[in-house]
């Protein structure tokens, strides 16, 4: 019976003492998970030669396998067989072409293998669904199964076939106690290498009593009848995430008299395949078809067909990164497809099936102990961190006028003149990174750091001077240790380089991420032995830190590392959620790259994610989807760090260029919080380590107005929400301008117990409307480091520039300028407006907000009349008969249109606009630095290594 160890869901940390192997001392296996776990565990590279006359361990080459039953609440002296009775249950038997099972004497039916290899025309491979009749064209190969090994934990069985050009070979482990693990590996020995659809068929003959009316598949993270007749959707539809997910998870069958059979799907990486270079792109290597080799499945009657897509059609987007309709070369390393049957003569839930999934598929590690070796399953927590990087975005870009230096246009521009003048942006960036601690956030991802050693590409002279980078470094890595944060460094800097910047921040150095997902599009030739140098020369200065390269989900593109010798030390990874229907899919994005490290025993490490092209729901609706995003991943206990991409709104890029999809902050402009950081937040305090501050302390965020004299005054609550007494103390912090009287407070704080901490503010006489951050610095024992984050908004009309050339192309009708802007407003755009009208309705948006002190609010025309009723309107839309060039109109007191032609004529009446109030505003950079003119399309370089 499995129904037990299946059972119960309960939080917690379960050590099992699993006896001793020779060589290895204790092995122990950790449960992370919020379940019980029963599983085969494999413990690599010991010496497996130990008794096993009790069935709970084998030797398996110079492994140990385990079948670990951890037990809610155990944690030692488990019963690790998990078997009532005799554990003789599952019995595997060759049948000519597979093999047949019987579970405790029922039959359970027979798995068959068939392999599909078709040519397909270049019409055929543009069409991407791969749907078809598989029970008609399914042939057996015809099989030996043979017993290669027999033991008292499970019983090993082999077999090869070649089919069509492709051999397949099979390593069947089945365990008595009712698992059948199979491997099967594919090699292409002569079948077509291009415009070809091929695919691995697996036919389980499932007896006709079984109940297959009520069973059930995963695809993708959600839950879908499969009975007689069905198939899984085979990614159709149009929606570009379809082409990114694997398919099927798993596939549950209820069993005559109550059993249950489970199938389980690993992820199985797809290829790389070599390219030679042309006029455009390097000699490379690309991946094949997608990222995951596909799974799907059919019902014809009692069969069950699973099918495993190994060369398959992607769509038109995909194909800058992925080369469609191919397999690997003839001598290529063999593909390894592995699948899981549970099966049990209990009854298991969807909920008990999923769990053995994510236990299956999930972070798995192995590690020495003094006493032996630890097995983890699922990690006991997440470090959260996030992509700040200032001398990015504080700068600011109005599509024809910009801070002096930008460096391109687009994803993601240096702006010089905040690192030349950083000075004038260290309250900023003591603002922003007090913010970020205060969230919950441990680590400042520095995107792409390498922008602070460009060149103007016309002079060749970098854009900062050393001495100045290295005077900016300093203070930006001495905030980052005064608030006990850490900065993973994004770069791609000569080998030198990067190891001086390593060795000079170290104890500050989180790690190395080499050169920002280029193994997502391709692996260049030419940049192997790069990173190959870079490793060694970090490794020299700093053996302790970590480096890696990112993808997406295409671990294969880790795999061909490996073979070209390619060091790293984490499996990294980006992703990000296209639309809502996406959302369910994060959990595959996560388990993938964690189960695929966790077969090398590496840590997986996502370092972006977020949705996109959700920027049109409003506020209120995006935080209901947002905590899945996350949550998908946190909950499956497979990630043991991950970043949120990006931290606080900008105005670096430039908006003429933006799509309209991002808008995914957590931070306005403004620095007011969105809804989605207040869920981000929670998420913090839910999944992070227990001695994160943050589940130590809880300290609401406060946000109050300021009176007519600039006076306001905060009260933070701070509540031991843990399980110990603390002696804390507390101290203000303030940016210039922001005078506090508050007490120098010491408190003894029990568990549930609340400390008040009042802080009277009194902004200055000449303070400019805005939003003020004021922060509370809370210490305690054991280095415990709390931040408290007050906002005070001092509301007030921005200071306008009514002065309006007679060359302006711009045309403001009467009254434009003398809008009224200090109160309520709501900037409106068009539900089909096009992306270049959103992002110019966005820039008034933010840059208003954090000009008048006053929240302001952003709404689509066709939102509920409750939105904008009783606010000022700003509505952004082209018209045709508007004015070329754009026009400002006044309607009315309470009505303000911002209109053109065309949206370009709409964007640059935006920018003008905004920029007669942002020039003059307390957090603008055109205010310090100044603007230059500069026409838009200057593409510049990314760093003098490309």
């Amino acid at each position: 019976m499995m129904t037990k160890v299946f059972a119960g869901a309960v939080l917690g940390c379960l050590l099992v003492l699993v006896g001793e192997a020779r060589g290895a001392g204790r092995v122990e296996v950790v449960n992370n998970q919020p379940f019980a776990v029963y599983q085969p565990v494999r413990i690599r590279g010991i010496n497996a030669e130990v008794g096993n006359a009790d069935g709970k361990r084998q030797g398996v080459g110079d492994d140990l396998v385990i079948l670990a039953d951890v037990g809610v609440g155990q944690t030692q002296n488990a019963n690790i067989t998990g078997a009532e009775g005799s554990k003789w249950q599952l019995v595997v038997e060759a049948d000519g072409e597979g093999i047949g099972m019987k579970l405790n004497g029922k039959d359970l039916g027979t798995l068959a293998w068939d392999v599909v290899v078709e040519r397909v025309t270049k019409t055929q491979a543009e069409y991407v669904s791969t749907k078809r009749k598989f029970n008609e064209s399914f042939k057996a190969m015809p099989l030996k199964f043979e017993k290669s090994k027999t033991g008292e934990l499970l019983d090993t069985w082999t077999a090869k076939g070649e089919k069509d050009g492709v051999a397949l070979a099979f390593e069947v482990n089945a365990f008595h106690a009712g698992f059948l693990d199979a491997n099967v590996t594919f090699t292409n020995k002569s079948a077509p290498t291009k415009n070809v659809y091929a695919a691995v068929v697996c036919r389980w003959e499932q007896t006709a009593a079984d109940r297959h009316e009520l069973r059930t598949v995963n695809y993708n993270n959600e839950v879908l009848p499969l009975g007689a007749g069905k198939s899984t959707p085979f990614r159709e539809g149009t929606e570009r995430h379809l082409y990114v997910m694997r398919g099927t998870d798993w596939i549950k069958t209820p069993l005559q008299g109550g059993g249950t059979a489970a199938w389980l799907n690993d992820f199985t990486p797809s290829f790389t395949v070599h390219k030679e270079k042309t006029a455009k792109q390097p000699a490379r290597w690309v991946g094949a078809n997608t990222a995951q080799l596909g799974q799907e499945a059919q019902v014809s009657k009692n069969a069950l067909y699973s099918i495993t897509e190994i060369a398959r059609p992607n769509i038109k987007s995909y194909r800058s990164r992925l080369d469609d309709n191919v397999l690997p070369q003839h001598g290529e390393d063999p593909l390894t497809i592995s699948s899981r049957l549970i099966l049990s003569s209990g009854v298991m839930t969807d909920e008990q099936v999923d769990q053995a999934f994510v236990a299956m598929t999930g972070y798995r590690h192995q590690e020495p102990t003094k006493e032996g070796i630890r097995y983890s399953i699922g990690v006991p927590y997440t470090k959260f961190g996030t992509n700040y990087f200032p001398y990015s975005t504080l700068g600011e870009n109005f599509i024809n006028l910009r801070i002096p230096g930008m460096s391109k246009e687009g994803y993601w521009p240096l702006a010089p003149e905040t690192v030349n003048q950083w000075k004038l942006f260290a309250d900023d960036i003591k603002r922003d990174l007090r913010i970020l601690k205060a969230m919950g956030f441990e680590i400042s991802r520095l995107h792409h750091l390498e922008l602070i050693w460009d060149k103007d590409p016309k002079t060749n002279k970098p854009y900062v001077e050393e001495a100045k980078r290295w005077q900016y470094l300093d203070f930006y890595f001495g905030e980052l240790k005064a608030l006990g944060l850490k900065a993973l460094l994004d770069v791609k800097l000569t080998p030198a380089e990067t190891a001086e910047l390593v060795a000079r921040y170290r104890p500050q150095v989180e790690g190395v991420e080499i050169d920002n997902e280029v193994v997502l599009f391709m692996i260049p030739d030419g940049d192997v032995q790069y990173w190959k140098d870079v490793y060694e020369a970090v490794k020299k200065v700093a053996p302790e830190i970590p480096v890696h390269l990112t993808g997406h989900t295409n671990t294969g593109a880790f795999a061909r590392l490996v073979k070209l010798g390619v060091p790293f030390d984490k499996v990294g990874a980006h992703a990000y959620m296209d639309a809502v229907e996406a959302i369910p899919s994060s959990r595959d994005y996560g388990l993938a790259v964690a189960d695929y490290a966790s077969s090398l025993n590496k840590e997986p490490v996502i370092t972006e994610w977020n949705w996109r092209f959700l920027t049109r729901m409003s506020f209120e609706d995006r935080a209901k989807v947002y905590p899945p995003i996350f949550e998908n991943v946190l909950k499956t206990k497979c990630m043991p760090t991950m970043y949120q991409f990006q931290f606080q709104d900008s105005l670096a890029m430039n908006p003429a260029g933006l799509k309209g999809m991002r808008r995914y902050e957590q931070i306005l402009l403004s620095r007011r919080p969105k809804p989605e950081a207040f869920e981000m937040m929670k998420l913090i305090t839910k999944y992070a380590s227990p001695n994160h501050p943050n589940r130590q302390l809880d300290v609401p965020v406060l946000d109050v107005e300021a009176d007519g004299e600039g006076k306001a005054e905060l009260k933070f609550s701070v509540t031991d929400i843990g399980d110990e007494i603390l002696a804390l103390n507390a101290r203000v912090e303030t940016p210039a301008g922001v005078m506090v009287e508050s007490d120098a407070q010491r408190m003894t704080l029990g568990p549930k117990g609340t400390w008040f901490v009042p802080v009277k503010v009194s902004l200055a006489k000449d303070a400019k409307p805005g939003f003020y951050h004021v922060f509370v610095r809370i210490e305690g024992p054991k280095e415990l480091l709390r931040y408290g984050w007050g906002i005070v908004r001092k509301a007030g009309p921005p200071e306008m520039d009514r002065e309006v050339s007679e060359k302006s192309k711009v045309k403001y009708e009467d009254g434009a300028l003398d809008f009224d802007l200090n109160r309520p407003v709501t900037v409106v755009y068009a539900k089909d407006c096009t992306p270049m009208e959103l992002e110019s309705a966005w820039t008034i948006f933010i840059t208003l907000e954090s000009a008048t002190g006053r929240v302001v609010e952003i709404a689509e025309d066709d939102q509920e009349p409750a939105t904008v009723e009783g606010r000022a309107k700003i509505i952004v839309k082209s018209a045709k008969g508007e004015a070329a060039g754009g026009a400002v109109k006044r309607l009315g007191s309470d009505e303000l249109v911002i209109t053109g032609e065309k949206p370009e004529d709409v964007a640059m009446a935006a920018m003008d606009f905004a920029l007669r109030y942002w020039k003059n505003a307390k957090d603008s950079a055109a205010r310090r630095v100044g603007l230059t003119e500069q026409s838009s399309g200057k593409s510049g370089v990314k760093t003098d290594l490309e």
